[in-house]
C-alpha cells in the first residue's frame, strides 16, 4: 500500500512453523525497507494473520485481518502500534466522513464491523483519535 513514496506491507519472517508476521516500512518507493514495528499475529495463534492494510498517510496505517475482532494502529510511521477490540468481525476500515479528528490526531477513522450476536447486522464504530479510542455511531 502507498502514500506518494511511502509505501507499506507485512512481511512474514521466523523459523518454519513459527513463522510471524512484521509490518515493513519504505520511505523511497521501495528501494529499501525496514521493519516498522513488532509481530502483528503468529501462525496458529487465537488471532488470525493480518491480510489488510489500510494507509491513511506516511504515518497512519491500519493493519487487521478481515473476519476478526482486532486491528492495529500506528499514526507515527509504525514507532509505536496500538491494538484495539472490536465487538464483532472487522469488514474494513476507511477514512471517517465526521466526526472530524481530535486535535494532535490526524485523521479520523470508522470501522465496519459485523455483530457477533447478529451476524446480519453491521455497526460502524468512529475514532477520532487516529484509532486510539473508538464509539459506537449512533447514526444508521
Amino acid at each position: 500500500m502507498w502514500s506518494g513514496n511511502t509505501g507499506w506491507a507485512v512481511v512474514w519472517d521466523g523459523p518454519a512453523g513459527n513463522l510471524e508476521q512484521y509490518p515493513l516500512h519504505t520511505g523511497n518507493h521501495g528501494r529499501t525497507w525496514t521493519i516498522a514495528g513488532p509481530w502483528l499475529a503468529i501462525t496458529g495463534a487465537a488471532g488470525a494473520n493480518v491480510n489488510s492494510l489500510t494507509v491513511f498517510s506516511k504515518k497512519v496505517v491500519v493493519a487487521y485481518a478481515k473476519g476478526m475482532n482486532v486491528l492495529d494502529v500506528t499514526w507515527d510511521a509504525g514507532r509505536l502500534w496500538y491494538s484495539a477490540w472490536m465487538p464483532g468481525n472487522i469488514v474494513d476500515v476507511t477514512l471517517a466522513k465526521a466526526p472530524p479528528p481530535r486535535a494532535g490526531f490526524p485523521v479520523a477513522m470508522q470501522a465496519t464491523v459485523r455483530s457477533l450476536g447478529h451476524p446480519v447486522a453491521t455497526l460502524r464504530y468512529f475514532s477520532a483519535s487516529s484509532g486510539r479510542e473508538w464509539r459506537l455511531s449512533r447514526s444508521p
